[in-house]
């Protein structure tokens, strides 16, 4: 008996062998291309609270530190407007800075901001945005400068809120910095107080963002 493979047989194997070769080749599609990542390393978000009140001088302003837990944008750069974003933080990662404020007093301003009296974390453990509207007002090279509308959910409730972002982009980078205005009551959160009400904090938070994104 031969122990000899017809030519057939053998052309036939070896066809079925690259076919299978090749689907297990990994690669990319055009969706994976159009998926930004954001990076942990050089985005930040730093919230600063300001003082208020009758005795507003006896009290401090405080800035909080918001690390970026996980997001994504969806984007082809030809059609920004197409766009989407999806932002989520960890509520209790954040961090009360030093930055103006007297050491003795960050635990305690810490501990309050986490308590059921602000974010109350252990309810609420997460604070999420997702972009409904994206707007171009003006591009110029790699620059643009964009209108970004949004829901953003903390501390259980979702509003709707919008503001100016500058995006610098490259074949595979991106960089978005701007600046938003949160009203702490449209969340559903009292503004902390002492001595009556004659020092608190505003009802108004400046949010000062910088996200690194990689295709």
């Amino acid at each position: 008996m031969s122990l000899h493979k017809s030519p057939g047989l053998l052309s036939s194997a070896t066809r079925a062998l690259l076919v299978v070769c090749v689907c297990a080749v990994p690669h990319s599609t055009d969706a994976d291309q159009n998926v930004w990542t954001i990076q942990s390393t050089g985005s930040e978000v730093r919230i600063h609270v300001r003082r208020g009140g009758l005795l507003s001088a006896a009290g401090h302003d405080h800035e909080v530190i918001a690390p970026v837990v996980a997001g994504k944008v969806h984007m082809e750069p030809q059609r920004i407007e197409q766009a989407t974003i999806e932002l989520t933080f960890n509520a209790s990662a954040l961090k009360v800075s030093a930055q103006g404020e007297p050491p003795d007093d960050v635990p305690k301003v810490q501990q309050a901001m986490l308590s059921e009296k602000v974010l109350d974390v252990a309810k609420y453990p997460t604070i999420g945005f997702r972009s409904r509207r994206i707007d171009v007002e003006n591009r110029s090279g790699n620059h643009m400068r964009l209108r970004v509308a949004g829901d953003l959910t903390l501390h259980g409730v979702t509003r709707q809120i919008e503001g100016p972002v500058d995006v610098d982009i490259s074949a595979d980078h991106l960089t978005a910095a701007g600046t938003l205005i949160v009203r702490q009551t449209q969340f559903g959160i009292e503004p902390v107080s002492a001595g009556l009400g004659t020092v608190k904090v505003k009802d108004e938070v400046t949010v000062r963002y910088t996200f690194k994104a990689r295709r």
